[in-house]
């Protein structure tokens, strides 16, 4: 036997009979107490679309020219916004969809609602939805919707869209110049 086969075999020998398998040592592999089962406080009732009228379907439509490899972010979605646009203590739902056009669930109380998505106008615009605010951009009291849009090469399906509240249940695309009028401070 030659001195690396001796040794090699000296360090196999030491290592396989140096290993103990004693679990009251080994925290990894203690018995552990059984835990309580979790009892659920609330429950959860599914609720059909003929009763709550929302049937927004956010469809996955991938392509040659569309899909996980040119768009990680594909599987994201696009967004969900919780707003009373008109004012009435019920809370309202937006809904963005990645490419088709965004929907507006007016609440008519008791869990049902209306789609207004093309009354109000938001439903026309296409373009790469990426998520949604809700804010009151200009303090007249009316919640107003901002949309982020991106990817997409065709400008102006790229720019994001500022929905203000009309406050009738409508909303006007708020647009902004593509450059501002002044790139200098102003001077004291």
């Amino acid at each position: 036997m030659t001195y690396s086969t001796g040794a090699t075999l000296l360090f196999s020998s030491l290592f396989l009979f140096s290993c103990k398998n004693a679990p009251d040592d080994d925290f990894l592999r203690a018995e552990m107490p059984e835990a309580e089962p979790v009892k659920a406080s609330t429950t959860f009732e599914l609720i059909p679309v003929s009763r709550s009228g929302i049937d927004f379907v956010p469809e996955i439509q991938e392509s040659f020219q569309y899909n996980f490899l040119l768009d990680p972010y594909e599987y994201n979605g696009g967004g969900v916004g919780i707003l009373d646009i008109d004012n009435d203590g019920l809370q309202d739902l937006f809904f963005t969809h990645r490419f088709n056009g965004c929907r507006l669930y007016l609440n008519k109380g008791n869990f049902q609602f209306e789609d207004i998505s093309e009354a109000s106008g938001v439903a026309q615009f296409s373009g790469l939805k990426t998520g949604v605010a809700v804010v009151d951009i200009n303090g007249d009291g009316w919640q107003d919707i901002y949309v982020c849009r991106t990817w997409l090469t065709n400008l102006p399906e790229r720019r994001n869209l500022l929905f203000v509240n009309n406050g009738n249940n409508t909303f006007g695309l708020k647009t902004f110049p593509k450059k501002p009028a002044s790139t200098t401070a102003p001077t004291a």
